[in-house]
């Protein structure tokens, strides 16, 4: 497991959950949990207000296989952190989508397109404001309201969540830097000591500093109005690889657009036996998708970290799973994973 993957994102210091002192009750069930209820999706009494909130463009629906082990699914994350704008279903339960046209399905198959390709899909080049857009939205310098346009810009392909998010079909190279993985435990020592820091100056040079320059894609007065996405609800599967069909192939599902991420390196401490590390837990690919989403549809000329903290919760187990198991060395998914690694080496 590396030190610190998510070095250059920005989210919120997690210190005040190490305070914690044992498990807290749920405010809503009664019921004794760790850190926030999984059934519930709600924080523990008393750090509500220290959890971070993220407001999303679109709506996501989970939909989330019986088998899968509510404590353990990372879809709970997001409901957590995006309460607004997340649901979590258990099949068979499926909701109703009169306008199918407005819904994708995050999901790899001959017929799924990437992102790029769903910008050109949902737009043609213009999506008209109608006249509830046009509350709240500004005119520009002829009197006009702007025209919001959709522009798509680069290639994306699918990853499956190590639940079922995505298998991977475009083998281009993933689109954040990583920095070199630390070595010495004093280097994850100020690593740490610095996160808090290193947090806070980010978001206050991109405060600060940072002048976006939009094209098209947004209206003149950003203040008064987001880009109007293209689709209004993703549905994401919550399962292993293996179940996933049940689900995938279910008739309600049949005939959505679906779309696929580009490839990733999961950083999932449950890796799935004989898969690659490219397969994504459900919070990640929710999370590459928005990116992806941000990347080609708000043209934006440097991504502002809006989303960062959908992995406030991800990060923070991370962390405290690579202390706990020697780095990852002792991890049993780590050990397979590099076992497979080397097998497919000498196939090579």
């Amino acid at each position: 497991m590396e030190v610190d993957p998510f070095s250059d994102l920005m989210i919120d210091s997690p210190a005040f959950l190490e305070e914690l002192d044992g498990r807290m009750s749920c405010p809503k069930c009664g019921k004794s949990r760790k850190y926030y209820c999984y059934t519930c999706y709600l924080p523990v009494k008393g750090i509500a207000d220290k959890i971070p909130s993220v407001k999303l463009p679109f709506k996501i629906d989970i939909i989330k296989h019986p088998s899968e082990c509510d404590g353990k699914s990372t879809s709970g994350h997001a409901r957590v952190i995006a309460p607004d704008d997340v649901t979590i279903y258990t099949y068979p339960c499926i909701p109703d989508y009169p306008n199918r046209d407005r819904v994708v399905l995050l999901f790899p198959g001959e017929e799924s397109i990437n992102m790029e390709a769903l910008g050109e899909k949902f737009s043609n080049g213009v999506c008209k404001v109608t006249e509830e857009d046009k509350k709240g939205v500004s005119k520009d310098s002829t009197g006009e309201y702007s025209d919001m346009v959709y522009v798509s810009h680069e290639k994306v392909s699918l990853d499956v969540d190590q639940t079922s998010a995505g298998i991977l079909k475009d083998n281009s190279s993933p689109s954040s830097d990583r920095k070199p993985q630390e070595t010495s435990e004093s280097a994850e020592s100020l690593s740490q000591l610095d996160a808090d820091n290193t947090t806070n100056k980010k978001r206050k040079l991109l405060s600060d500093n940072v002048d976006f320059k939009r094209s098209k894609l947004t209206c003149e007065d950003t203040k008064s109005s987001e880009v109007k996405p293209p689709f209004d609800t993703v549905i994401i599967i919550d399962s292993t690889w293996n179940q996933t069909k049940r689900i995938s192939s279910d008739e309600r599902l049949k005939g959505l657009t679906c779309v696929e991420l580009k490839t990733r390196q999961s950083n999932f401490w449950r890796h799935q036996k004989d898969l690659p590390s490219t397969y994504l837990s459900t919070i990640e690919a929710i999370y590459y998708f928005l990116r992806d989403y941000h990347e080609v549809f708000m043209n934006l000329d440097q991504y502002d970290g809006r989303y960062d903290n959908l992995l406030f919760f991800f990060t923070f187990m991370y962390k405290k799973i690579r202390k706990m198991y020697d780095g990852g060395n002792k991890l049993r998914a780590y050990q397979q994973r590099k076992e497979k690694s080397k097998s497919d080496s000498n196939i090579g």
